[in-house]
């Protein structure tokens, strides 16, 4: 009777720690499986003149080409994990992102009704940007 006790004693051990370690598996793979589930899936729609992204109820118009100043990435573009959205140089999202694709150049985006441009942006070269 007392050799059944010490058996039962240690079958609850092992169980506890084959629950723990499954429960542990569980909450590991429910935070690192899919780290894409907190970044914003934008659109892109054509403007005939150019390519704008929505995202939020607002709309983003390239303002110029380049890739620098590039943050943290806050989306992507229709469903495309390899068209990668970022913030630009700590500035608001509400105003300025940047898009990256590996098949094409980076482009800075201004949001449609920003009309305070940072003096080092300097200006766009593209006519829908041709703010006062």
């Amino acid at each position: 009777m007392n050799a059944y006790k010490k058996k039962r004693d240690k079958s609850w051990i092992v169980l506890l720690v084959f629950f723990l370690g499954i429960s542990a598996a569980v909450a590991l793979l429910v935070i690192f499986a899919r780290p894409d589930d907190t970044l914003a899936d934008m659109e892109r729609v054509d403007r005939g003149d150019y390519a704008a992204i929505l995202w939020e109820g607002r709309e983003y118009v390239p303002w110029s080409p380049g890739s620098g100043g590039r943050g943290e990435q806050i989306g992507y573009i229709n469903g495309d994990q390899k068209d990668k959205v970022f913030a630009f140089r700590g500035m608001p999202v509400e105003a300025w992102i940047i898009d990256t694709h590996e098949d094409r150049p980076a482009i800075l985006y201004r949001e449609q009704s920003v009309v305070d441009i940072p003096t080092e942006l300097g200006k766009s070269p593209y006519p829908w940007n041709q703010v006062k």
